[in-house]
């Protein structure tokens, strides 16, 4: 049986009612009235104790309840809030042949993240080198894409990302993701490794907020978003790599079986809107407030033999939801959109007319 906290003024009025039944000839209902007071005082005091038992309700389900509650509920299931992590990769130096990179040496990015070389390293004949990293600070700004500039102090040399970039690194999980993954494991129980289990596994590692696992002959697939560490929710190289070593260990991955973890490419789509009414900034800051907003939390990428449809109707609410919005016509796209596989709609440039 659900419960519904009565409004303050059901309860007011119940109180009234309540002295007009148990004193026949009076009326908390009229003003100047010592129980038209009462009666106002009395519906407040039980508008309290409706919102006390509502808060007690809401404890029970994973769904409404509080913090608290809700890490006691991932407790029962074995799962603990994600922590923040470092991002890891390679960084390749260039310099003289010979010159020596020390474990330990610190490199600077433009945005003052450090990082450290975990191994030594001694650049080669041809002028290179690539040496595992790992940043000092912990968080999702630890993440570089491939090629980003870094300074060092070490004479002889100059250093950039790798090819892969530095990945893995994530804030610390919210409410909304652990209480995503209490739902998702309370709905899908343990089966084998089912394609609901190897999703479970790829939400343990920090960063990854929605997973999609398909079948294949000897098998299954897997393709992930990263939607608070990386433009779009795409995850690199480095990324991918971290997953893969996560679900291919031999505690989860079925005897006899492969994961194999594969990269996602977006593809743009641009949103042409002719006629909106009004066509104030406001109003236009508002329309590509919702419509990137549909993009992120409603699209996802197409995998083997679930492939992803964009209804055009989606673009046509997310613009109806802008505030200030009275009137508008989407002329493109002019209709529903089926994407490759490995293929994530993202929202391209947004056009008024």
């Amino acid at each position: 049986m659900t419960y519904t906290t009565p409004s303050l003024k059901a309860e007011v009025e119940a109180s009234r009612e309540a002295f007009r039944a148990e004193m026949p000839g009076s009326d908390a209902h009229v003003w100047p009235n010592n129980l038209y007071v009462v009666a106002k005082v009395l519906g407040g005091l039980q508008r309290l104790k409706g919102q006390a038992l509502q808060w007690l309700y809401n404890q029970r389900f994973v769904k409404y309840c509080d913090v608290d509650a809700l890490e006691i509920y991932a407790d029962e299931y074995g799962l603990t809030r994600k922590p923040a992590t470092q991002a890891t990769g390679d960084v390749s130096f260039s310099g003289a042949p010979g010159v020596s990179i020390p474990v330990g040496t610190v490199l600077i990015a433009t945005n003052n993240l450090t990082l450290a070389t975990t191994e030594i390293g001694t650049i080669a004949a041809n002028g290179v080198v690539s040496v595992p990293v790992q940043a000092e600070q912990f968080g999702v700004a630890s993440n570089l894409e491939a090629g980003t500039a870094l300074a060092l102090t070490l004479a002889g040399a100059t250093a950039k990302v790798g090819d892969d970039g530095l990945g893995g690194a994530a804030d610390i999980e919210s409410d909304a993701s652990l209480r995503a993954r209490v739902l998702f494991r309370k709905r899908n129980p343990p089966h084998g490794g089912s394609l609901p289990d190897i999703e479970m596994w790829t939400l343990e590692v920090p960063g990854v907020t929605r997973a999609f696992a398909s079948n294949k002959i000897g098998g299954s697939n897997v393709y992930f978003l990263m939607d608070d560490a990386r433009p779009n929710g795409i995850p690199n190289a480095a990324d991918l790599a971290i997953v893969q070593d996560h679900l291919s260990d031999p505690v989860r991955k079925p005897v006899g079986t492969t994961i194999t973890v594969h990269e996602i490419d977006h593809d743009p789509i641009n949103v042409v809107i002719e006629g909106l009414d009004p066509a104030s900034q406001d109003v236009q800051d508002a329309v590509n407030a919702e419509l990137a907003d549909t993009f992120a939390t409603r699209c996802g990428p197409s995998v083997p033999g679930s492939l992803f449809t964009l209804p055009q109707s989606w673009l046509w609410q997310a613009v109806s939801n802008a505030t200030g919005e009275n009137r508008h016509k989407i002329t493109a796209p002019g209709t529903d959109l089926t994407f490759r596989v490995g293929f994530l709609p993202t929202l391209g440039q947004v056009t008024f007319t």
